[in-house]
């Protein structure tokens, strides 16, 4: 009996060992199945909205729209394709059919400012301003980025409702904060009479700026710089600033005014201070691209008898274009600068130099690497004509000219909703037809930003 319940025990353990294995292998086949036909799925959507999308842009909307509606039965983001939706029947002046789908795109965050937006538009379409009005200000409110909120602010002013924006708290607080290394090495020529000696200088950069905005106009800020140099013989270099920045926007063009003061320090007395002021207007051409225009303003005084020869006034005009392609931005300037001021020496070093006559070139691109990671990356190149003449040997005289070039990076990385890490690094070359104003600068440096 003992081995008859044996034998029964084993063979049904072995049956179920059995029937486990058939089940888990039709599970299997299923799930294998069910995968392979939601990725078939997939991308049999995705090519249907890329030939809605070609549709589009080729301007046959009718075709579009239905082949993004195809796409809608697939598995997708279907906030994108509302959105697409919403283009195509808007383009075709179905603008109560565009404001329904832009309203089911707006639900995703992304997308909501764009979405409301492009609800507001429809609603003007429809003689409906008081509904366009609440889209625009839920666009404000719900932007990502200032050219998002430019745009919604473009609308409003339209629609004479700007007043109408309630800033989120009363004050928007911005804090950098930065620690930064410098080493600069300066050429010299036994053969110039009167020139720096062959100085390879090194100094730690502390820069500090915190800014306040208490209405979606108004900008407040306050910046600190501080050069402490390993050189004993060289003095410590401080600096001050205060400065505010209005913003107007009209129609297309957003314009900013701003106006700065500043007192410069050396070992902690103040021997300089600045006023200026300047203007910028930023056309955009259909949301995009844009061209700027800045002029700006510098007055120059000494507050210290020994350094009268910095007293002067600056001018400096610039354009830029910008634009921005697959989430990145492009940027190309060119300025121009006036300047009365003499170069200032500080025990031997150039602290600072003041050329009467610049040409700047410049380019710009920021890349979106992902949602938290952001590179940028900057070439400059500037041409300086100097009206006073150097002395060399002999008695001759030269009118000096340099040729500037740097080149550097960002890297601004998301670690909590307001808190970004940011570190750069820049390289600068000065050639100068007089061999004693030539040097090399590398500067590397890393921070945080705090918005509030």
């Amino acid at each position: 009996m003992r081995l008859l319940l044996s034998d029964f025990v084993s063979n049904s353990y072995n049956n179920y060992n059995f029937m486990k294995k058939i089940i888990n292998s039709i599970l299997y086949i299923i799930l294998s199945t069910l995968s392979f036909s939601i990725i078939a799925n997939s991308d049999e959507g995705e090519k249907l909205y890329l030939i809605g999308t070609s549709a589009f842009n080729n301007g046959e909307y009718k075709k579009a729209l239905q082949f993004f509606n195809q796409s809608l039965s697939y598995n997708l983001k279907k906030e994108k394709i509302f959105y697409s939706i919403g283009s195509s029947h808007y383009r075709l002046e179905q603008y109560n059919e565009a404001y329904i789908a832009f309203e089911k795109a707006s639900q995703h965050k992304p997308l909501a400012s764009a979405a409301q937006y492009s609800m507001g538009l429809a609603s003007i379409k429809n003689n409906n301003n008081d509904k366009a009005i609440k889209n625009f200000l839920l666009s404000f409110q719900s932007a990502t980025n200032e050219t998002q909120k430019n745009r919604a602010l473009r609308m409003l002013n339209k629609l004479k409702a700007e007043n109408r924006i309630k800033t989120r708290n009363k004050w928007n607080a911005l804090i950098i904060s930065s620690y930064g290394y410098t080493n600069n090495t300066t050429n010299s020529n036994p053969e110039i009479s009167i020139s720096q000696d062959n100085i390879s200088s090194q100094y730690q950069h502390y820069f500090t700026k915190i800014g306040f905005q208490p209405s979606h106009k108004w900008k407040l800020y306050f910046r600190n710089t501080f050069l402490n140099y390993n050189n004993t013989n060289t003095k410590d270099y401080l600096k001050n600033d205060i400065s505010g920045k209005y913003k107007l926007v009209l129609s297309n063009i957003l314009l900013h005014i701003n106006a700065n003061s500043s007192i410069s320090y050396l070992n902690g007395n103040a021997f300089q201070g600045s006023n200026s002021a300047g203007a910028e207007a930023r056309y955009t051409f259909n949301n995009q691209p844009s061209l700027t225009v800045n002029y700006h303003w510098s007055n120059y005084y000494q507050l210290d008898k020994r350094y009268s020869y910095l007293n002067g006034t600056k001018h400096q005009l610039s354009t830029k274009g910008e634009f921005r392609k697959n989430r990145n931005n492009y940027s190309m300037e060119l300025g121009f600068e006036l300047n009365n001021r003499r170069d200032f020496y500080n025990n031997g070093l150039l602290i600072e130099s003041f050329s009467p006559k610049k040409l700047t070139i410049a380019s710009q691109s920021t890349h979106n690497i992902s949602k938290r990671l952001t590179l940028s990356l900057m070439l400059k190149y500037s041409i300086n004509h100097y009206q006073d003449a150097n002395r060399i040997q002999g008695g001759e005289t030269k009118t000096r000219i340099d040729t500037w070039y740097r080149a550097g990076g960002k890297i601004q990385i998301s670690l909590l909703k307001r808190l970004w890490l940011v570190s750069e690094y820049y390289y600068t070359k000065n050639r100068s037809n007089i061999i004693s104003y030539r040097y090399d600068s590398g500067q590397i440096s890393t921070g945080f930003v705090f918005k509030y």
